[in-house]
């Protein structure tokens, strides 16, 4: 691997844009308990159950809008120009949360940021455009510790300061990203062959990849890619079979990883931990589990290249069927018997092994499998709809999900995410095809049969 600086320029800003990002995800895990504690709120009261809701999805909806938005901006200016601005809603964010006393305010925060969270999509599409091919998966990998630190770093930090004080902290991190991009980040040649410049391409190019690439073979390939990628509609992805089971495929996958509750365990973390055993310790619970989902994403990236996509995701949706029909029942027999006090960690034990096996399987493939799914010129309308879906999707289980805990309990809750992942490896099994080792055209043909 050479170290230009297009490699550097993807670690240091892929790492730290992953970073800034994921430490606003994983906030309301650290701050809703503060929030919902009269001592700890700084409206001197604690929040009911609708403002807690609206503070914890309402970064669903910024992300849906912010999701269109970023991907109009990075046509119009191009990636760098978008990717520098998706630090600014975040610093703005911090901001808001830090002078203000208002729970509308907090809501607005988290709507604002949650248009940062809208640019997720783009960012891979950026280091992929400014890498040579060959050096991308080791690249990906490296800006995949971004994401798993600043959950680390959210759950770590967050429920041991003040509220303003981790605003402060978290604004911090947007303020040197954005300074960062601003000074060493770099506009991709794809932005400039799209505006019909290519002697700006080949400088880009040559300043990028210089030196250990054929400068003249790259522009080559990247126009031609233009050229296809161009022509993409969104009714294409309704008028072919392979394309439709293509979009069913990605869609569902996406779907099931919502289900699955995942994102419930990540946001509510720590609500979940008191009320399924108040004996735990929920702050150290949510360190020890995103050291899993650490460790697991490191080794997700050599397992999936080893092992069959369709066996990882059936794997990983049984295990997190008996991680959480497990917690389920137990839940459920702590409530009506006095069980044995060396069943106290089970709990923790059942989340640790959910988590560990989402991140090998449901996590990270179904976005790999969107990518090699469908030809360049539908991938980014197919992403952006599949976006869609999954975000209205995402909201509306995490503005309802203490309602739903209300009527059919904690236990009721895991059983029916349980039946979810047990639903899901039937769809596997049946419907989706494997992908590895497989091009694009044999991808499209199996999709047609």
């Amino acid at each position: 691997m050479y170290l230009t600086r297009s490699v550097v320029l993807a670690i240091l800003g892929g790492t730290l844009f992953s970073f800034m990002i994921t430490t606003h995800i994983t906030w309301t895990s650290s701050v809703l308990p503060k929030l919902t504690n009269a001592a700890t709120s700084p409206f001197g009261r604690a929040i009911n159950k609708s403002e807690a809701s609206w503070i914890t999805s309402i970064f669903a909806l910024g992300s849906i809008l912010g999701t269109y938005v970023f991907n109009y901006l990075s046509g119009k200016a191009g990636k760098k120009l978008t990717l520098l601005s998706a630090g600014i809603p975040c610093l703005v964010s911090n901001i808001i949360i830090y002078f203000t006393d208002s729970v509308m305010m907090y809501i607005v925060a988290r709507f604002i940021v949650g248009l940062s969270i809208g640019t997720l999509f783009l960012f891979p599409i950026y280091v992929a455009e400014l890498t040579h091919k060959n050096m991308r998966q080791v690249i990906s990998i490296i800006c995949s510790t971004g994401t798993c630190s600043g959950m680390l770093f959210s759950n770590c930090i967050g429920p041991f300061v003040s509220i303003q004080m981790f605003s402060l902290l978290l604004g911090t991190i947007s303020a040197i990203f954005i300074i960062y991009f601003a000074v060493f980040g770099q506009e991709v040649p794809h932005y400039y062959i799209m505006k019909n410049q290519d002697i700006l391409a080949r400088e880009a190019l040559e300043k990028l990849r210089g030196g250990y690439e054929n400068i003249d073979e790259a522009f080559d390939e990247i126009r031609s890619k233009y050229e296809e990628e161009k022509a993409g509609k969104l009714k294409e992805l309704f008028v072919s079979k392979p394309l439709i089971k293509g979009f069913v495929t990605c869609t569902l996958l996406l779907l099931f990883n919502q289900l699955s509750g995942k994102n419930i365990i990540i946001f509510y973390g720590q609500n979940i931990i008191r009320g399924v055993n108040p004996e735990l310790s929920p702050e150290i619970s949510m360190i020890l589990l995103t050291v899993v989902i650490f460790i697991t994403t490191l080794m997700a990236s050599p397992v999936c290249c080893r092992f069959p996509k369709r066996t990882l995701l059936i794997f990983s949706g049984v295990g997190m069927f008996l991680s959480e029909a497990v917690l389920a029942i137990y839940i459920y027999s702590e409530r009506n018997f006095d069980l044995p006090k060396s069943l106290n960690c089970l709990p923790l034990v059942c989340l640790t092994m959910f988590i560990a096996a989402n991140s090998i399987g449901f996590g990270p493939l179904p976005f790999i499998i969107l990518g090699e799914m469908f030809p360049n010129r539908t991938k980014a309308v197919a992403a952006s709809s599949v976006g869609l879906i999954i975000g209205i999707v995402g909201f509306i289980l995490t503005k309802y999900f203490m309602y739903v805990v209300d009527v059919i309990g904690m236990d009721g809750f895991f059983m029916c995410c349980a039946i979810c992942c047990l639903f899901s490896t039937f769809f596997i099994r049946f419907y989706v095809i494997e992908t590895k080792d497989k091009s694009l055209e044999e991808i499209q043909y199996e999709l047609s049969l």
